[in-house]
């Protein structure tokens, strides 16, 4: 049942990975890296990852908002009440850029590894006041 229900979660977003993974290069009119599969299968892994934890821990799952990156990478962020977080996952590499603010705070730019950066999604998701 937990697999099924966290597949039906993850429909949008899966949706608009695919829709990234159709662009080519320039897809921006100014030089822009196509999205290469395997940037796609880590967002998809990190997206389980996240959603999964959400099940586990009893968060109610939020639909990541997702972008394209002009240097082939793909924005995942997150928004409930103060507290926003964007993940980066950038071509070959293993670990993270984030991004994580709360309305009292300036961004704070770090790098993450994928448990860490599931964690902070976690937080997003949880809001604040």
């Amino acid at each position: 049942m937990a697999i099924q229900h966290v597949q039906k979660l993850l429909e949008s977003a899966y949706s608009r990975l695919e829709e990234l993974q159709q662009l080519g290069p320039n897809w921006d009119g100014e030089d822009a890296l196509p999205i290469d599969e395997k940037v796609i299968a880590h967002a998809r892994e990190l997206l389980e990852q996240a959603s999964g934890r959400a099940l586990e821990t009893g968060t109610t799952w939020l639909d990541p908002g997702i972008s394209p990156a002009p240097d082939g990478a793909v924005e995942l962020s997150w928004e409930r009440g103060d507290r926003w977080v964007m993940l980066t996952v950038q071509p070959g590499r293993g670990m993270l850029a984030c991004v994580i603010q709360d309305q009292q705070s300036e961004p704070k730019y770090q790098v993450e590894s994928p448990g860490d950066a599931v964690e902070r999604a976690l937080w997003a998701m949880r809001g604040g006041n």
